[in-house]
């Protein structure tokens, strides 16, 4: 008998806060099996844009295309006094929020709460010793030893206690679970289209092709060292012994197989490996169905608020709790969450002195690799997730290029992408997460810029301050001097150019204003507007500019949501081409005013622009 203790803490716990929410309380309780978008909303409330406009990560747009200039400024105007994406709370699991509450209620009292969870855990678990027998006794013995230190008694109770949505997980590990082939929805994860193919479409006409694969293998200058590594492997591993093919046919199907020539024997060898077990498609989900299990128990049994990382052990880096550690290569500090409403993130100490290492050795040999570059590359694109904003994204451009140049002298740009690194280190701009909604003043804008053989390019933007209830209207008119076409790569048009810039004139030209906002920025242009999103672009032109454009972003403690804007609804359209002249933002109750570049800002090295940021 276990209805006693059913009937009571923790069991029932959690189930009566989701009804005094008014939260489904019956049926499978599950994660949120969040679909793309969701996903993608996600990952901008950490507190990063990663998409815009047509990019797969694009959230969908914040406004309904096909309005026009007057609708849209409308439309945006309360837009723009709206949190960004960036600062939307993240759509959490029930249980998860159940356990924060039942920490910020209960926090002088969780330790007892939670001894009695265990102990009726504990008791639980005596009483149903009996039922564990009869499910091992139907399990085949190689299943036997590999779960042999899972309860499966007590895992098939908990999983209908808690109304876990996956309840063929038990009966998965009575029987095995799927490493190939199709997984149904289990209830715990996105579902994903799929459609199931037989063998017969896999294999098609087996025969010819393993008769012609055998016939092109030749002798290889590493058969020998394949032959010992596979050797060692063996015996490292339990060996199968040598079974002819027709003894298990279509075994390739279901296992890795290595084929080589033994060139004593002159024959072909096959080795099957069957312990790739994380090289097979469903491994890994499977493994998966297990740790969210135990994270939901976790949550809503022992009060704890747990999230799980499926990665392998490693007791010797583990850390004792505190409020600052690092996880999967970034450090957090969150000794000021709750003072300043933000927890700091930043780049190990290790991967750090890896990237100062890697330039050193670079320098001091006047030899860049490829291999290299793009070893380099791909550690600087995981540093980027702990830096601010998109600042660690920029001026890498030499060294992207360098993987795919047959050269490997070190070269002025590449020079310059180093001395960029070594900024960034030194100012150490760690990212920021907001968890306390932390009050700002906001603005909406859109930016525009024309380009006519004649007469050059034109550009201008409308900017909204947002104070209070109050705003302040202001229109300016860039002014495009013919320098920007000798530092620009040459080109039949630099429109995209244009259009970026004028992102860069804003934030020079009112920087008083901009530093401590947050607020949309609408262009409707592409290339620039994903160049600003990224932090990166494939021309050099438009990488310069998202670099400058996040390096003062970072100095001013601005956040921008750069959106993308159809021509026929940008309200900047018309200043942008007609000056002073343009009649809409004048009826609109914009000033107007010319706004000019400081020429000498275009070549600061990234620690000066910092610094003058700061100043400005």
């Amino acid at each position: 008998m276990v209805e006693d203790l059913l009937n009571q803490a923790p069991f029932d716990t959690f189930g009566r806060w989701l009804a005094a929410r008014g939260d489904e309380w019956e049926g499978p309780l599950v994660p949120i099996a969040a679909e793309r978008q969701q996903r993608f909303r996600q990952r901008a409330a950490d507190g990063l844009q990663v998409g815009a406009s047509t990019h797969r990560a694009a959230l969908p747009p914040l406004l309904p295309f096909g309005l026009s200039v007057d609708e849209h400024f409308e439309q945006s105007l309360h837009l723009g006094t709206q949190p960004l994406q960036t600062e939307l709370h993240p759509v959490l699991d029930a249980d998860l929020l159940f356990a924060a509450e039942i920490h910020a209620k209960h926090r002088g009292s969780l330790w007892p709460m939670r001894q009695r969870g265990v102990g009726a855990l504990k008791e639980l678990k005596r009483r149903w010793e009996s039922v564990g027998e009869q499910r091992r006794a139907r399990q085949p013995q190689a299943l036997r030893r590999a779960t042999h230190q899972r309860d499966l008694r007590l895992t098939a109770l908990l999983i209908i206690l808690t109304s876990w949505g996956d309840v063929t997980y038990a009966h998965g590990l009575v029987k095995g679970l799927p490493a190939v082939g199709f997984a149904p929805p289990y209830g715990v994860f996105p579902t994903q289209d799929a459609e199931p193919i037989s063998l017969e479409d896999v294999l098609g006409d087996w025969h010819t092709h393993n008769t012609e694969t055998i016939q092109r293998l030749r002798p290889g200058r590493l058969d020998e060292v394949l032959l010992e590594q596979s050797m060692a492997d063996a015996a490292q591993a339990v060996p199968g012994g040598g079974t002819k093919a027709v003894e298990r046919p279509a075994q390739h199907v279901r296992a890795t197989i290595s084929h080589m020539s033994e060139a004593e024997l002159a024959i072909a060898k096959a080795e099957v490996y069957a312990g790739l077990l994380f090289g097979l498609p469903l491994a890994v989900t499977s493994f998966n169905r297990y740790s969210h299990l135990v994270e939901a128990l976790g949550r809503r049994l022992v009060l704890t608020l747990v999230s799980l990382y499926l990665m392998t052990p490693q007791w010797e880096t583990g850390q004792p709790m505190s409020h600052r550690g690092d996880f999967l290569g970034l450090s957090h500090d969150m000794s000021r969450a709750l003072s300043d409403g933000v927890v700091h993130f930043w780049p190990r100490d290790r991967i750090v002195q890896k990237v100062t290492a890697m330039l050193s050795e670079a320098e001091s040999s006047s030899c860049l690799h490829p291999g290299q570059a793009a070893k380099l590359y791909g550690i600087l694109n995981f540093f980027e997730q702990g830096v601010y904003g998109k600042v660690g994204a920029g001026s890498l451009w030499a060294i992207k290029e360098r993987q795919y140049e047959a050269t490997t002298q070190i070269t002025p740009d590449l020079l310059d992408n180093f001395r960029c690194i070594r900024a960034i280190i030194r100012a150490k701009p760690q990212r920021q997460l907001p968890v306390l909604p932390l009050p700002c003043k906001r603005f909406v804008c859109a930016s525009d810029a024309a380009e006519e053989p004649d007469t050059g390019g034109t550009g201008g933007f409308l900017v909204v301050w947002f104070s209070g209830s109050r705003q302040t209207r202001e229109g300016f008119v860039a002014d495009i001097h013919p320098w920007w076409y000798s530092v620009w790569k040459s080109a039949e048009v630099h429109i995209a150019q244009l259009e970026i810039s004028m992102v860069a004139y804003a934030l020079l030209g009112r920087p008083e204003h901009f530093r401590n906002r947050r607020g949309i920025w609408f262009l409707d242009n592409v290339a620039s507007l994903m160049a600003l999103v990224k932090g990166r672009s494939s021309s050099r032109d438009l990488e310069s500019f998202a670099h400058m454009v996040h390096m003062l972003l970072l100095g001013l403690n601005t956040q921008m949501w750069f959106e993308y804007i159809p021509s026929k609804s940008n309200w900047a359209d018309a200043i942008s081409r007609l000056g002073r002249d343009d009649p809409w933002h004048v009826s609109q109750s914009f000033s107007t005013s010319v706004i000019r570049f400081p020429r000498v800002v275009s070549g600061l090295p990234p620690s000066a622009l910092l610094t003058l940021a700061s100043f400005l």
